[in-house]
């Protein structure tokens, strides 16, 4: 099966309004040692995936910034958490966009959040085999999947 990543990435995005993404060229393999913000989420089914959602942390805070003008929050929403609460949020919506592109009946796990470069973690867990990268205002995001039963176009 072929999996347009990209176009998901822009359906996704499109809907948090103020933050427009232009494709970007891949970095060499350091872009998640730089400082940034990193959401898993893990999809368990036939052909078993992890989706990765790493931007660097200016990127991320104005993701962060734009979900707040988006939702009406009733609760303070602001500082590392409301970071990491959306990060997982767009994890989400990615995952479930991913899992129904794919036509699987695999289950999305719960996601991660990770922050770099002071977590320890498994670098290479999260190295994805497929990719596209987005850039806003020369901020770089990187969405990948660490394995899949799909293929990229082209």
């Amino acid at each position: 099966m072929e999996l347009d990543l990209s176009s998901i990435v822009e359906s996704v995005f499109a809907a948090v309004p103020g933050v427009d993404l232009d494709p970007a060229e891949r970095p060499d393999r350091a872009w998640y040692q730089a400082p940034g913000v990193a959401a898993t989420i893990a999809l368990h089914g036939v052909v078993p995936t992890t989706i990765v959602l790493w931007c660097s942390r200016p990127l991320a805070e104005e993701l962060t910034a734009a979900w707040r003008e988006w939702m009406v929050e009733t609760e303070p929403f602001d500082g590392p958490e409301a970071v990491r609460d959306v990060m997982r949020e767009l994890a989400n919506l990615l995952g479930g966009r991913i899992k129904s592109e794919l036509g699987c009946c695999g289950v999305l796990g719960i996601p991660a959040v990770h922050t770099f470069p002071t977590d320890r973690f498994d670098h290479a867990c999260i190295e994805p085999a497929y990719s596209t990268c987005w850039a806003h205002e020369g901020e770089l995001m990187v969405i990948g999947l660490t394995s899949c039963g799909a293929t990229q176009p082209g």
